[in-house]
C-alpha cells in the first residue's frame, strides 16, 4: 500500500513538471515577445526622436531662411489674411508685419492690373497650384513699382489649401536696365538721338501716313563742315561735345513730330513731316543751317563749323523710304560742291 501510494506521488509530481516545465516554456516564449516587443519601442523611440529633431532642424532653417533671404516672402491663410511676414517684406513694401497681419495683399494694389488680371491669377493657382509673373504693386509711401512674384499653394492630405506663401523681388532696377538696353538699340550713345535702325523705322512710319493723308516729307541730309580740323586741333573729347551742342540746337529748331538722328561721325538725317510745299522745307532747312553755324564754345575753345543740307522730298523725288535718304545725301555733296554752308534739294542736282 505503501509503494502503491508512493507510485501515485510520484506521478503526480511529473505530471507537476511537466506542467510547469510547459508553463515556463510558454513564459519564456512571452519573454521573448515582450522583449522584442520592447526592442520594437525602442527602435520606434529613436525613430522618432530623430525625425523631431529633423523637424526642428528644418523649422530653423525655415526660419533662417524667412529672416535671412533678400527676398519679400509672406503666408495667409486659405482665406488669404496675411499671417506671417519676414524682414524684407517690410523692407520692400515699407508696412511693417502689425500693420498687415490679419489683412489680404489688396492693400498693396498698385490699379494698374484690372480684375481679369486677378482673376486669372486665381485660376492658374487653382489649376496648377503656383503662379508666376510680373505684377506692379504699390509701396506705403504711395509709389507703384514692379515685382517678379510667385504665389504657391500649400495643400494638406485631403488636397485642401490651406495656406499661399508668396515671394517677390522688387525688379525696378532691373527694368531700368531693361529699358536702358532697350533705349540704347534704338538711340545713339553720345548725342541721345535716335540711331539709323530707328531713323529708318520713323521714316516708314512717315510715308505710311503722309500715303493715307496725302501729305509731303522732306527728308534733309547734313554732315558738319570743318568738323575733322576741330578734331584735329582740340582733340575727339571736345569734338564729341561739339556733336552733342550740335544735336541740341537742331532738336530745339525741329517741331515736336520732326526726327533728328545721327547716323555715325558727324553725319545727321532729319525727317520734317506734314511740310507745306519746298519752300516751307527750305526755310527749316536755312534755319537749321543757321544755328549749327553759329560758333561754339567747348571748354573755353571757340569752335567754328557749318554744315552742307542735301534734301529730298517725298513724294515729289521718290516714294521709297530706302531712297529718299540716298538722293538727300548726293543733294548734300552738290550743296558741298556748290561751296559748301548751303542747302540744295535733290531736284536742283538733276
Amino acid at each position: 500500500m505503501s509503494e502503491q501510494m508512493s507510485k501515485t506521488e510520484l506521478l503526480k509530481q511529473i505530471k507537476f513538471l511537466e506542467k510547469k516545465q510547459v508553463l515556463l516554456e510558454e513564459g519564456l516564449k512571452q519573454s521573448e515577445r515582450i522583449k522584442k516587443l520592447w526592442q520594437q519601442s525602442v527602435n520606434d523611440l529613436r525613430k522618432i526622436k530623430i525625425q523631431l529633431a529633423q523637424s526642428e532642424h528644418e523649422l530653423r532653417l525655415s526660419s533662417q531662411v524667412m529672416e535671412y533671404s533678400t527676398d519679400g516672402i509672406f503666408i495667409t491663410d486659405a482665406n488669404e489674411l496675411i499671417k506671417v511676414v519676414n524682414p524684407a517684406f517690410s523692407a520692400i513694401t515699407g508696412y511693417s508685419a502689425v500693420e498687415v497681419i490679419n489683412k489680404t495683399p489688396k492693400i498693396f494694389s498698385s490699379g494698374r492690373h484690372d480684375a481679369k488680371f486677378y482673376q486669372d491669377m486665381k485660376s492658374v493657382l487653382n489649376e496648377q497650384g503656383i503662379w508666376q509673373g510680373e505684377i506692379w504693386n504699390r509701396h506705403k509711401k504711395g509709389e507703384i513699382y514692379p515685382e517678379w512674384l510667385t504665389i504657391c499653394a500649400v495643400k494638406n492630405e485631403k488636397n485642401v489649401v490651406t495656406n499661399y506663401i508668396a515671394i517677390f523681388t522688387n525688379i525696378t532696377q532691373q527694368k531700368a536696365f531693361e529699358d536702358r538696353l532697350r533705349y540704347l538699340a534704338d538711340h545713339d550713345a553720345l548725342t541721345g538721338l535716335p540711331n539709323r535702325a530707328l531713323f529708318k523705322d520713323r521714316l516708314s512710319q512717315s510715308i505710311r501716313r503722309a500715303r493715307r493723308e496725302k501729305s509731303q516729307i522732306a527728308v534733309l541730309f547734313f554732315d558738319l563742315d570743318y568738323f575733322k580740323q576741330v578734331n584735329d586741333k582740340f582733340g575727339h573729347g571736345v569734338g564729341d561735345l561739339l556733336l552733342q551742342e550740335v544735336a541740341a540746337r537742331v532738336q530745339q529748331t525741329l517741331r515736336e513730330e520732326d526726327t533728328v538722328a545721327r547716323l555715325g561721325g558727324d553725319e545727321f538725317t532729319i525727317i520734317l513731316n506734314n511740310i507745306q510745299d519746298k519752300k516751307n522745307a527750305k526755310m527749316i532747312a536755312e534755319k537749321i543751317l543757321d544755328v549749327v553755324s553759329k560758333a561754339y564754345v567747348i571748354q573755353e575753345h571757340h569752335c567754328v563749323v557749318g554744315c552742307s543740307i542735301g534734301v529730298a522730298l517725298y513724294p515729289q523725288d521718290s516714294l521709297d523710304k530706302d531712297q529718299l535718304p540716298e538722293l538727300a545725301d548726293k543733294a548734300m555733296y552738290c550743296a558741298k560742291e556748290q561751296g559748301r554752308n548751303r542747302v540744295i534739294f535733290y531736284q536742283e542736282c538733276e
